[in-house]
């Protein structure tokens, strides 16, 4: 097993850590979430999340295996945005209701 970095990925505004684990989550893995699922759907057919940003309204976070991280935002009605984040910071919403 290789070495084990931290890495530090600015998430909506959040400087969030995490030790990159080689994880094998992409992408693709998230654009075939439907929107409108719940949180437990979601853990259901991706796994756990990494982190939890936020103040108020906590969002989840997950992290790609190529140091980029997606955060995914909930509402009454579900899941309601899905935005992948670079390193530097910058974003790009996947999916939105």
């Amino acid at each position: 097993m290789g070495e084990m970095e931290t890495v530090i990925i600015k998430v909506d505004g959040w400087n969030v850590e995490y030790i990159n684990t080689n994880k094998n989550l992409v992408v693709e893995d998230f654009k075939n979430l439907e929107l409108g699922s719940s949180i437990l759907e979601v853990i259901d057919k991706i796994g756990t999340e990494d982190a939890w940003i936020g103040s108020g309204i906590i969002q989840p976070v997950y992290f790609l295996g190529d140091e980029r991280a997606v955060l995914l935002k909930f509402g009454e009605e579900g899941l309601v945005q899905i935005t992948i984040y670079e390193k530097s910071g910058e974003s790009q919403i996947l999916k939105e209701k």
